[in-house]
């Protein structure tokens, strides 16, 4: 089984995490469908 928080960082700022897990939620919801939450949370993470 993989880990599906692996790309988490700690190294984010509570501030930051905030709104990363925000905008993820969002372009999640504008996605529906096509990406999950945890892909873009993924994908804005990881750049």
């Amino acid at each position: 089984m993989t880990d599906t928080n692996a790309y988490l960082r700690e190294d984010h700022s509570v501030d930051q995490q905030l709104a990363l897990r925000t905008a993820a939620t969002r372009l999640a919801a504008e996605f529906d469908g096509t990406y999950g939450t945890e892909t873009v949370e993924q994908f804005l993470h990881s750049s």
